[in-house]
């Protein structure tokens, strides 16, 4: 009798445990030979960070002149229009996505000649020829490109892209707020620094742009939702935006000496739409001329 209810036992235990342990044991030695898992079963916060720019500055080291080279025995001039058509005159938009396989995240980038046509990206290729041409031409990659980036993770996207060294050669970028509540800036704290313990996504932002200290052309773009349509009303903002000027966000933009344009673009169904309220167009050159006469009474 004791040994009949013992066994009866080990079968309930076998169909209530055995089989799914078995079951899962074969999918885990199996997994490389099925794929990864779905995107939906493996959680984003398990992939690894972005990595960090290595980098070193070549100019610390002198350079050998490559005088057996054609190419580099051109004129600086016919150079430069050769390194601008291999690697300027791009909008580049830089983005994160998830390498699911790699676990890992990673930097991409999408080139425009303008919004709507794409066109092939910068032959980054030459840059690994020698360092002369490296040290000649990164400065024309860096310069003569404009670069999008969305302020989510804004800080991490340039750093692992473009490195401390390249951020201090950018002159153009575009800076895109499309994360849900930061698509119309209907409410000032959008810009409000907060304080140092929660370091909002405001004070990253500005933190970044001081290391850029080329930059000269800044646009702010608001990005609405594809369905939203533009509606006056709607769309005009209870406070004054020209009032910004005299926050910490604007007394840091202001600060920044190298700026000649300052611009905010507000997209609806992705085409940039000039608003009614022309106080925005009014805080962006409040802005410059700020700039200026903070530059002039430092010089």
């Amino acid at each position: 009798m004791g040994f009949h209810f013992f066994s009866r036992v080990l079968d309930a235990f076998d169909c209530l445990f055995g089989t799914p342990l078995l079951l899962v044991f074969f999918l885990y030695n199996n997994r490389r030979k099925f794929g990864p898992l779905p995107a939906n079963l493996t959680p984003f916060t398990e992939l690894e960070p972005l990595p960090a720019h290595s980098e070193i500055d070549i100019a610390q080291r002198p350079i050998a002149p490559q005088r057996e080279s054609a190419f580099l025995r051109l004129p600086c001039e016919l150079k430069e229009l050769i390194y601008i058509e291999a690697l300027g005159g791009r909008q580049i938009s830089l983005h994160v996505e998830r390498d699911r396989e790699a676990r890992r995240r990673v930097v991409r980038s999408s080139c425009f000649s303008n919004p709507d046509t794409p066109v092939n990206h910068p032959t980054v290729a030459l840059l690994r020829v020698c360092r002369q041409i490296t040290w000649q031409a990164q400065a024309v990659l860096l310069q003569t490109n404009t670069f999008t980036v969305t302020t989510k993770e804004m800080d991490r996207t340039l750093l692992a892209s473009l490195g401390v060294y390249g951020l201090a050669r950018v002159r153009s970028l575009v800076l895109e707020y499309n994360k849900a509540g930061h698509m119309f800036p209907h409410c000032p704290t959008l810009f409000d620094e907060g304080d140092a313990l929660q370091r909002p996504p405001c004070k990253q932002l500005l933190d970044v742009l001081h290391h850029m200290t080329d930059l000269r052309t800044l646009v702010f773009r608001f990005a609405a939702e594809a369905k939203e349509e533009y509606s006056p009303v709607a769309h005009t903002v209870d406070y004054d935006p020209r009032g910004l000027l005299d926050t910490r966000w604007g007394g840091r933009l202001c600060a920044m000496r190298s700026l000649w344009q300052v611009r905010f673009e507000f997209l609806f169904g992705g085409d940039v739409r000039e608003l009614e309220d022309r106080r925005w167009e009014e805080l962006g050159k409040g802005i410059v001329t700020r700039v200026a006469e903070v530059d002039a009474t430092a010089g």
